[in-house]
């Protein structure tokens, strides 16, 4: 055999941790992703095995299997999945019994494919000698990434093989049978070895329930998209989610972002959780969750043979420092955008930021001829006038024209007086046309919009028009495209795309995700148990859901994932599906996942739910024709790529950009407990802490005056650790009020006033406004006593005054004199907004726990706004439009009502056109008096203020309306209500007396003038009752079915005193005072029901 050099060393460089690194991805990073799947990887297959964390010279280790036969000499198509199409190429080589490599099967020591970032092929022939316990190794190239000091930053997955004459038709054929020289595949197999496995091949194998649907998924290609009310990889399983129809007021809303919501609830008697998604996506999703408590030593699981445990020193390996917000994103230096169909991209841009001298390179790409152009601009509002535009070409003799021009109408642009663009460049190969320029974020020149902070331009690409070389202008476009939303090219993080930390920086980086020991290839995760080692990736050892819809029908499977690696179904990891009940479907733009798992666990792959925060995570696929990667990708920058799109609805693929992922601590009980109030805020107390051993200790309480507010904040924190609390308007770190602190070793206590202005350590205050008074230690409970002025007059400070805010809680960095550094924890997020002075509510609409539910009294009031335009989405009061809108009236109306004596809160109802009505119910305390003085108050002082923070009332529709006819126009009144009820019951009550009175009198004349011989009706002469003629109702309906009335026997009696002919509203035809009887005497009269009822 020929041994071929390999371009990899896996003992030439030891890993660092470089001290520039300051952020790691905080979510569901999923990149690198390759994997063989023919011959098939070994066991475990995953797909996140990189020369940083994982040992070479293929990640996972021999022994588990499986064993691919191979004949030698003969030509074999090698098939991989890639779930991130990654700049670089790859490279295949024979590995033998030692793992030591010996044949190159791509032919020489370079990789190949770099032109085509998509490829997931390569035909190759093996050597003609026997190769037993051998392996085939693919190395695939990260190219925009870096491994430091290790190099090429690698991926690499291997496939055991038995390369040997004399195997059998089953060795080759994956155990199947062999006919007339093919192999002969059972379900759910496939392929000319029978190598590739599915979920299903056609709808029969759906169980009847579902139909087969092709996906280009890591490994099964096709899946079951089940029917509503069936679940499973075959649709086996019978769901007890059988509806579409969906109560959302049911659940606790939570939004991830604002495309992403999650709703769940806690069924306590069947102790299980149920949960919906919904999300404004056409792709997949998915949810995890993980213990706080979990360290990287949870990554031993599971055990692979030959492996060690790491160190449980915890220094052994880099600190993790992820922010947590799911709207975290340090800026990047890079950025791309597109514009794509279903077949291909024609239209690409990319940039790079030089942050060192505030230089922008942009690469402008689009699929046009040697006479045409191509152009990018900046726009305020997506149309062609005052538009900074960036036009040229590439001729056919490669001759490169960029010119920086304005257009400030719909034709030609000018060419600016002066150019602002340098080191010009470009090409024409293969029918498209790159340029590429650079320019400053801020040229100085009027004619160029500038790209610094906070000026974000809609991207306008066009391209396809004529061009005259010799004087340089430029017919009109054939295709223009806007981006849909405005693009911010702000001050990018130099940190942020550090070389030792191949991730996107699309969220805040850690400075080394649980990075190995040893040398590099040799990777070795810290810690011996799942609570051992350093703090881990947010995508380590977490439990997932995940699930994708099509039309009525769904697949929604049990999920977990080791590391970054593309989650896998816990059947993967040797455990089983714990749902109890799944489904989905799109609407409106939407899919909707829903599920059911129980609370207690039994088995590893699996997470309890218990009333704790625990770590959250959540994503969903990129959107077909807008995917995004920072840095740019192999399929932004290159040309030639065969799968331009790459990302097709429903693979689980990379996630994309950061509202598209996201963390967040999260306990699924609060608000959800069993028989227990709304935690009451009026005690001033956030979070719990059970006693000074309790490691989830977290607790705030507060208490304040007129002018000041102390807070008291305790955590379980090391020794040498910080813990702080801030207030935002946003659930987010960037505009961030904080207040951190500690305590020595000595017991000398520290407090600081900072502000956070970005995903970074926040400055301090150059007006510091808060004041220690304790702080304490027990065990390991840190206590911290500090006071603030409520409102400070300090313009890095959030008023606390009359003040509605989220509070953030974090803890765990490390810290010296005047620096922290990042927590270790992710931050914990009050859900809604805290009020302060306290209204009793987390904002917007929960109601006060301090005045109990019997004493508490809704009064139903509107109002109109006048300058808010009708949006038929404020109609779904599950839309975002709808919760919008209702936040900011819930936290305007507690302000402006919150000292009106009984006042304890306002519940937004809904909204209506006409521009927008609002129906609200003040809820007030007290006696009816006190309810009415008070809610006539309320109003009176909404309808004098007339101004709701940024809207305006109309004053003349504040008004009461009735609060159980919501949807009737009159809007009469509480106390003319009560008036007319009383007067029409008085009425009532003379009109009966009367009638009475009548029947007696009338009783009295037919008493003196009844002959001896009437006989009441169903009666015989010699059963006469002459003691009584009186007939209770129930004597007088049995007389009434015997003498077989038709009316009766088909209709209820229904009013009296009706006249009416129709026989389902009276006693047929007759008179409702008189039932007529005929004798052979003549007509009597029989006694009628008001003659009984007044009786």
């Amino acid at each position: 055999m020929v041994r071929a050099a390999m371009a990899l060393d896996n003992s030439a460089c030891t890993i660092r941790v470089l001290s520039f690194l300051v952020l790691v991805n905080l979510v569901s990073e999923t990149k690198g992703h390759v994997s063989l799947t023919y011959p098939p990887a070994r066991k475990y297959a995953l797909d996140f095995l990189d020369n940083l964390r994982t040992t070479g010279p293929c990640g996972i280790p021999k022994g588990l299997g499986p064993t691919t036969s191979l004949v030698p000499g003969s030509r074999i198509n090698v098939t991989w999945s890639i779930a991130y199409p990654h700049r670089g190429g790859y490279q295949l080589n024979l590995l033998d019994a030692n793992e030591e490599p010996i044949y190159n099967l791509t032919l020489g020591d370079g990789f190949i494919g770099s032109s085509d970032p998509t490829r997931r092929y390569q035909e190759v022939t093996l050597p003609t000698e026997e190769c037993r316990n051998c392996s085939i190794q693919l190395v695939r190239q990260a190219g925009e990434w870096s491994a430091g000091s290790c190099g090429q930053y690698l991926f690499w997955s291997c496939a055991d093989v038995n390369i040997a004459s004399g195997a059998s038709a089953s060795e080759l054929c994956n155990g199947f049978p062999m006919e007339n020289g093919a192999c002969v595949c059972g379900k759910p197999y496939s392929g000319t070895r029978c190598q590739y496995k599915d979920d299903c091949q056609s709808d029969g194998d759906c169980s009847g329930r579902g139909i087969c649907s092709a996906s280009e998924g890591f490994y099964h290609q096709r899946h079951c998209f089940c029917d509503i009310g069936f679940f499973g990889k075959r649709c086996e399983r019978e769901s007890s989610i059988k509806s579409l129809s969906l109560d959302l007021m049911k659940y606790t809303h939570t939004d991830l972002s604002p495309r992403f919501q999650l709703l769940h609830r806690i069924l306590h008697r069947e102790q299980e959780i149920e949960v919906v998604l919904k999300v404004k996506t056409e792709t997949w999703v998915g949810v995890g969750w993980r213990p706080p408590s979990f360290r990287s030593g949870c990554q031993h699981f599971p055990q692979l043979p030959g492996t060690s445990l790491g160190s449980t020193d915890s220094t052994s390996e880099p600190e993790v420092t992820s922010e947590p917000e799911t709207t975290a994103e340090p800026v990047s230096c890079t950025g791309s955008a597109k514009s794509c169909t279903d077949a291909s991209c024609p239209y690409e841009v990319s940039w790079i930021q030089d942050p060192t001298n505030d230089d922008v390179t942009f690469t402008v790409s689009a699929q046009v001829q040697s006479t045409e152009w191509l152009a990018l601009g900046f726009s305020s509002d997506q149309s062609m006038p005052n538009t900074d535009v960036y036009l040229g070409w590439v001729d056919a003799s490669q001759n490169v024209v960029i010119k920086d021009r304005f257009a400030t109408q719909k034709s030609e642009p000018t060419i600016d007086a002066v150019q602002n663009i340098y080191n010009t460049s470009g090409s024409f190969v293969n029918g498209s046309t790159t340029l590429k320029f650079t320019r400053k974020r801020n040229t100085g020149d009027q004619s160029d919009f500038p790209l610094t902070d906070g000026n974000c331009w809609y991207f306008m690409m066009a391209w396809g028009g004529t061009y005259n070389a010799n004087d340089g202008s430029a017919s009109y476009h054939k295709q223009r495209v806007a981006s849909s939303d405005k693009i911010c090219i702000s001050t990018c993080d130099i940190n942020a795309e550090s070389t030792a930390e191949p991730e996107s920086t699309a969220e805040p980086e850690s400075t080394a995700e649980p990075e190995p020991t040893g040398t590099c290839g040799r990777g070795v995760f810290a810690g011996t148990s799942d609570t051992t080692g350093n703090t881990p990736h947010p995508m380590d050892c977490t439990d997932m859901v995940i699930g994708a819809a099509r039309g009525m029908r769904s697949w929604v499977g049990d999920y977990y994932t080791r590391g970054r690696s593309t989650p896998q179904r816990d059947g993967f990891y040797g455990g089983s599906e714990s749902l109890t009940a799944a489904g989905g479907f799109e609407k409106d733009g939407y899919t909707y996942i829903l599920f059911r798992r129980k609370l207690k666990v039994a088995e590893r792959t699996d997470h309890e739910i218990s009333d704790n925060y625990m770590n959250l995570i959540w994503a969903q696929g990129q959107d077909a024709g807008s995917y995004v990667h920072t840095p740019a990708a192999g399929i932004e920058v290159e040309a030639n790529i065969s799968d331009k799109n790459f990302y097709k609805p429903d693979d689980l693929k990379y996630h994309g950009p950061r509202e598209h992922r996201g963390t967040r601590t999260f306990n699924f009980f609060d608000g959800n407990r069993e028989n227990t109030a709304p935690p009451n805020l009026c005690n001033n107390k956030w979070g719990r802490c059970l006693d000074n051993s309790d490691v989830n200790c977290f607790l705030v309480t507060w208490i304040y005056d007129t002018n000041q507010i102390t807070f008291t904040i305790k955590a379980y924190l090391e020794r040498d650790q910080w813990v702080g609390i801030g207030f935002n308007e946003n659930p987010t770190m960037p505009g961030t009020d904080v207040i951190v602190g500690w305590r020595t070793e000595n017991g000398e206590a520290v407090i600081q006033d900072r502000k956070a202005t970005a995903y970074a350590q926040p400055p301090l205050d150059s007006q510091q406004d808060a004041t220690l008074i304790s702080s304490s230690r027990v065990d390991s409970v840190t206590t911290l006593n500090f006071s603030r002025p409520l409102i400070t007059n300090d313009k890095d400070d959030i008023s606390l005054s009359y003040n509605c805010v989220h509070f953030i809680y974090a803890k765990g960095g490390k810290y010296s004199s005047n620096s922290i550094s990042y927590h270790d924890n992710t931050p914990i997020i009050s859900t809604k907004k805290i009020c302060i002075p306290c209204t009793g509510v987390e904002e917007p609409s929960t109601t006060s726990t301090e005045v109990p539910a019997s004493q508490r009294t809704n009064v139903r009031s509107e109002f109109k706004i006048t300058n808010t335009p009708w949006d038929s989405k404020l109609g779904d009061a599950t839309s975002q439009e709808f919760r919008t809108l209702a936040d900011k009236l819930h936290t305007a109306l507690l302000s402006l009502l919150t000292s009106i004596p009984g006042f304890v809160d306002v519940k937004i109802l809904r909204f209506r056109r006409g521009s927008v009505i609002v129906e609200f119910d003040v809820i007030m305390a007290g006696d009816e008096g006190a309810v009415a003085q008070g809610s006539t108050a309320a109003l009176e002082k909404l309808r004098t203020e007339g101004q709701l923070a940024e809207f305006t009332v109309d004053k003349d529709s504040v008004k009461l309306v009735p609060a159980k006819a919501p949807d009737e126009k009159s809007t009469l009144t509480v106390t003319l209500i009560i008036i007319i009820a009383i007067s029409a019951a008085g009425v009532l009550l003379i009109l009966v007396l009367g009638i009475c009175n009548c029947i007696r009198n009338r009783q009295q004349t037919e008493k003196q003038n009844t002959p001896d011989d009437y006989v009441p009706m169903n009666t015989t002469a010699g059963n006469r009752n002459t003691d009584s003629m009186k007939l209770s109702y129930e004597e007088w309906s049995k007389q009434q079915q015997e003498y077989n009335n038709p009316t009766f026997d088909n209709a209820p009696y229904t009013s009296l005193g009706s006249q009416s002919s129709n026989p389902y509203t009276g006693l047929g035809s007759q008179s409702s005072d008189n039932l007529v009887s005929k004798d052979d005497s003549g007509t009597k009269e029989q006694g009628t029901f008001i003659r009984h009822f007044c009786e």
